[in-house]
């Protein structure tokens, strides 16, 4: 299988890279413009799983409310929420949804559930993705 090349939204292309398994793919970002936040920085990563009735764009857009409406109802700063919004907010601007959601689809119209992997980088802003076949039930 050939590799296509994803796009992302400022239309700068980049290559997935095949890493192990059929189906898991690696996407980076490396170029994206982004505000200043003061987040210690630290790997994190952000499951989602999408499914026929609700895209990975969906997911991802109710993960970031939902981690959003965590970070107004504390009292206190939380730099691992606050990072998680971050990593959404760059995710949901930037990736290419069209690619994203055509290679979950072929897993899910074959009867499996799979798996977006969402990892901050260490040091640089953006983003790395695989996605993942979940085996079992």
């Amino acid at each position: 299988m050939v590799a296509q090349p994803f796009q992302h939204l400022k239309g700068v292309p980049f290559m997935p890279e095949q890493i192990g398994l059929p189906g898991r793919w690696k996407q980076t970002s490396a170029d994206l413009h982004t505000t200043k936040v003061n987040i210690a920085v630290m790997m994190m990563e952000i499951k989602l799983e999408p499914s026929l009735s609700h895209c990975i764009e969906t997911m991802a857009k109710k993960e970031y409310e939902r981690v959003l409406g965590q970070l107004l109802k504390l009292m206190e700063e939380d730099s691992r929420l606050a990072g998680e919004l971050e990593l959404l907010r760059i995710f949901l601007e930037s990736a290419d949804f069209g690619q994203l959601r055509s290679r979950c689809d072929d897993f899910l119209t074959a009867g499996k559930r799979v798996e977006v992997r969402l990892r901050s980088p260490d040091s640089a802003p953006g983003y790395e993705i695989e996605i993942a076949e979940i085996n079992g039930v």
